[in-house]
């Protein structure tokens, strides 16, 4: 895929995200782990990300520039482990991927997310999966794969349950249908994360933090910084 270089204002942005996000702090002592949702334009990754963040359905969202970052403590299924979660939401376009590629490093758990009514989003599932593996070092990534907008009619479907779920067995991922206008989706989403992070965790997976070193933030670019990127 071709790959577009974003503007400085921009990259600014985003290494300031990276930067709050590697020395936030709580009183949490744990592991933290890094979620990352990918996939193209449009397919409802921001809706997904934030049906999850507030456990409820924004009808009014806008597409993502660069990567919104956002965290959740999550407990395990098995262990009921206590686990920081800092989940990033990606822009799909094209110029915005010098950005995004920053943050699939040391990723832990990628969320690859299509949506049933195109069939290229799922086409290109293959291209997004590649591109994270390349890009996010010598971790072992747990993927799920997100089918999306299962609210619409069978007549709009282009991409069957079936097609899905042989697609993630075929490649060793997880594999959930759900739509973002759904507020009881939240559960499918908050399940799938606990099992997978448990998993993650049981492999030795995350990073181990403790009180001193950990503080929780919520948000992302000031308005100062998301309207620079406004105008890239």
């Amino acid at each position: 895929m071709l790959h577009v270089a974003a503007s400085q204002p921009l990259l600014q942005a985003a290494s300031l995200q990276l930067y709050m996000a590697s020395y936030m702090t709580s009183n949490l002592e744990g592991k933290t782990l890094k979620v990352i949702f990918i996939g193209d334009s449009n397919v409802g990754k921001t809706s997904i990300f934030k049906l999850y963040m507030h456990h409820k359905v924004d009808l009014k969202t806008i597409s993502t520039i660069g990567v919104e970052t956002r965290e959740n403590i999550i407990y395990t299924k098995d262990s009921d482990e206590k686990v920081l979660l800092y989940v990033h939401d990606t822009a799909g376009s094209e110029r915005f991927k010098s950005v995004t590629c920053q943050f699939y490093k040391e990723t832990d758990i990628a969320c690859l997310v299509y949506d049933v009514t195109d069939q290229d989003s799922f086409y290109h599932i293959g291209e997004w999966k590649r591109e994270i593996e390349n890009n996010a070092g010598d971790r072992r990534i747990q993927m799920i794969l997100i089918a999306n907008k299962c609210d619409k009619t069978n007549e709009q479907w282009r991409i069957s349950p079936s097609e899905g779920r042989e697609y993630a067995e075929q490649n060793n991922m997880k594999f959930i249908e759900m739509s973002a206008h759904y507020k009881e989706d939240f559960e499918k989403i908050d399940d799938i994360f606990k099992e997978v992070v448990g998993k993650v965790i049981a492999e030795g997976g995350g990073t181990r933090t403790n009180s001193s070193s950990v503080t929780l933030h919520q948000g992302n670019a000031t308005d100062q910084e998301r309207s620079s990127c406004l105008k890239c």
